[in-house]
């Protein structure tokens, strides 16, 4: 999942697309900046709920948490976590809208 975010990104320096990333006004970029922090609650989001899912299978990055009061807190917060929160047709219908988009801005 890392490496497709990373990946993502570089998309700008393919020439091909870069003329149009580098027409940018103000209201471009406060709009890049609502979608990348949306984007930083899919990506950041989907990966704490998966290392959750998974009983935190790299202790030596993130274990578990050993405070009754966290342990609830985090469990709540699953609940907003993108893989739940959209569950399994809306993700479907969220992939469909971002492809839209994307094929709209650069194509």
């Amino acid at each position: 999942m890392i490496a497709l975010v990373y990946f993502g990104y570089q998309t700008v320096s393919i020439s091909r697309f870069a003329s149009k990333a580098m027409r940018e006004r103000l209201q471009d970029s406060m709009f890049g900046a609502v979608l990348g922090g949306f984007n930083g609650y899919l990506i950041a989001g989907s990966i704490l709920y998966y290392n959750h899912m998974g009983n935190y299978p790299f202790p030596a990055v993130v274990s578990r948490a050993t405070d009754p009061a966290i342990v609830q807190a985090i469990d709540s917060m699953m609940r907003y976590m993108p893989p739940r929160f959209l569950g399994e047709p809306g993700i479907y219908f969220a992939v469909i809208i971002i492809l839209i988009f994307i094929i709209v801005v650069y194509i």
